[in-house]
């Protein structure tokens, strides 16, 4: 494809640019830097891909190879990998930024190059892709309809048809339904709608709620509502209509990199091979890890790939504990860096409070670098939960970057609400200010925001609680604070009965906010930071320390299913163990329940672990 080759001393004037002196791109990196040709690259983690790639654009800027006016496309799906490129390439070489070239998330390259154009096909355009638009059925489907999706999602999605969460599964799972063309119903009543034969009821047919349904679609998306899924279901529909496509996109680009390959969905991997798999006209590298792929891959690197195995983010002791989890192909990744210190914390039930502590009592001594952060993650959200009562999984999805709320008394928990914290995130930050001083009280639902609506509503106290958040929000827009705040714990109290709140710490009644403070997930003991997480929120990342939670009710999903080759779910709790357990630098630390541990079938996993009891 390529009539040029890439020269030692190219790579060693990449190296000038993005390394500081001394440092240099070993073996496996440099025959990757001189491939030209389509290929796809195993690169495991902490072996530097990142950094492989934007050495390969440094080189290709050098050659200026998009001078016949056929450029490069970098396709990633994160940030990230778009960020770095900008900070090693750009400031070296603008052009990269420019036409004919494209460097950018898979999103923003299918909006671009296929969704927008068929929107306009259709007369239509992206005002919101948001998909919290798309949830808001209540307010506008007829009640008997509204009734029987709200039954579905309580039987079928097992969530709250309150939840956000439930009703976003609902609407993925009716994606076939999202077709702006004239086969919007008919597609979907042949289809897509099969499985919600329970909707049906003498009532109201199920032909009735398809047609709701799909007339609400149609509005959202005339308004320019869509959702973020909508971009490849339309995008592949538009280069099934127009193959034409192909030969654009080949006029455009030369050299398309995908970073991350391993995270594309069966829909995102077949629109990029239909674009850019004819080898003949386009170079197409592809570099991923398929052991780094936190939901099901459909991503394999063919039987030529290339390798990249030697990480310097850790030693050969924690490389090893992370070929344990290894799914994929090659001998696993080895750690060329210093070794990793290891540490295994096991608690007492009922002590998960205690083990963030614990941990951050561990860096300390241990005097473990804050260069990269110290982290803590689990599966999911509600886990995290058990160990850091703030945790906000909307802050989370948010990626929101605000500081902690962890207060010594009372007052602090209140006087946080500022003007602009209510102006950013309204009511549901002040739910979550009171569930946090609720349960830090009396331990009112059992850390879980649906037992606290429950103890509400059982109680018929739903009404006064939420009349007290919209005063709340309502006093601190107008007033910059709270202004009677001997009237708000009456009014908490009254509702509350016998689980009235002391209100300890709390003899002042100034009602003047603490500026600037902002709520975000993390804690800090003794002066050690901790960012709080999912295992999927930290793909990618390299930190100083990570701790993973593990859960009791989830022990056999969490060990004995992650090591046991005959369980259906294992590749995908294989894989979170992976990305979890190779992010450190310094410190890995694995916290499960004594019980949990103990029930445990083989434990030779964590047999040179540095063992702290809680």
């Amino acid at each position: 494809m390529c009539n040029h080759i890439v020269t030692d001393q190219e790579i060693e004037k990449a190296e000038q640019d993005i390394f500081e002196i001394g440092q240099h791109f070993n073996d496996e990196q440099r025959t990757f830097l001189k491939c030209l040709d389509s290929c796809c690259v195993q690169a495991y983690a902490g072996t530097g891909k990142t950094t492989a790639i934007v050495g390969k654009l440094h080189i290709y800027a050098q050659k200026n190879v998009w001078q016949n006016s056929r450029g490069i496309c970098v396709i990633s799906h994160t940030n990230v990998a778009v960020d770095e490129i900008k900070k090693h390439v750009a400031k070296h070489y603008p052009a990269i930024m420019q036409y004919p070239n494209f460097v950018g998330t898979i999103q923003e390259f299918v909006n671009k190059f296929l969704f927008i154009p068929y929107l306009a096909s259709k007369g239509l355009q992206i005002k919101f892709q948001d998909e919290s638009r798309f949830f808001d059925y209540k307010s506008e489907l007829p009640k008997n309809i509204v009734k029987r999706i709200d039954d579905h999602i309580k039987s079928k999605v097992n969530y709250s048809p309150n939840s956000v969460r439930a009703r976003k599964e609902f609407f993925n799972r009716l994606k076939t339904v999202h077709l702006v063309d004239s086969k919007l119903y008919a597609r979907a009543k042949k289809s897509g709608f099969n499985e919600f034969t329970d909707l049906k009821t003498a009532q109201v047919s199920q032909d009735k709620i398809l047609e709701a349904l799909s007339g609400l679609i149609q509005k959202k998306h005339n308004d320019g509502s869509f959702l973020f899924v909508e971009s490849f279901i339309y995008g592949n529909e538009y280069l099934k209509q127009n193959q034409l496509l192909k030969d654009i996109i080949a006029q455009r680009f030369q050299h398309v990199f995908l970073d991350e390959a391993q995270d594309c969905s069966v829909i995102q991997l077949r629109i990029l091979n239909e674009l850019f798999g004819d080898s003949s006209r386009i170079v197409f590298q592809q570099i991923g890890d398929i052991n780094q792929a936190i939901s099901e891959t459909q991503w394999t690197p063919n039987e030529n790939y290339l390798s990249l195995n030697q990480s310097t983010r850790f030693g050969n002791s924690i490389a090893g504990f992370i070929n344990t989890f290894q799914i994929g192909i090659g001998s696993g990744v080895s750690g060329i860096a210093e070794e990793t210190k290891k540490y295994l914390i096991t608690y007492d039930s009922g002590k998960e409070k205690d083990v963030l502590p614990k941990y951050a009592e561990i860096l300390k001594n241990e005097n473990i670098s804050a260069d990269k952060g110290y982290f803590a993650i689990s599966h999911r959200h509600e886990h995290l939960e058990k160990y850091f009562l703030e945790y906000s999984e909307k802050l989370a999805k948010n990626k929101s970057k605000k500081a902690s709320y962890r207060f010594d008394n009372d007052i602090e928990y209140i006087d946080m609400i500022t003007k602009e914290a209510v102006l950013q995130r309204g009511a549901n930050l002040v739910w979550r200010v009171f569930y946090s001083l609720l349960y830090k009280q009396f331990k009112i639902g059992n850390n879980s925001w649906s037992k606290l609506r429950e103890f509400l509503r059982t109680g018929e106290k739903t009404n006064d609680f939420n009349a007290i958040v919209i005063d709340i929000c309502n006093d601190i827009l107008q007033n910059g604070g709270i202004s009677d705040l001997n009237s708000l714990k009456n009014r908490l109290n009254a509702i509350l009965g016998e689980n009235r709140i002391n209100f300890a710490n709390s003899g002042s009644s100034s009602s003047t906010p603490i500026q600037n403070q902002t709520i975000e997930n993390k804690c800090s003991y003794n002066g050690i930071e901790i960012n709080i997480g999912t295992i999927h929120s930290v793909k990618g990342q390299t930190h100083g320390a990570t701790l993973l939670f593990s859960n009791k009710e989830d022990r056999k999903q969490d060990i004995q299913h992650t090591m046991d080759n005959t369980e259906k779910r294992t590749p995908e709790f294989k894989r979170r163990f992976y990305v979890a357990s190779s992010r450190a630098r310094h410190l890995f630390a694995f916290a499960i329940e004594k019980t949990a541990y103990s029930g445990l079938t083989d434990t030779t996993l964590f047999q040179d672990f540095t063992q702290e009891t809680i």
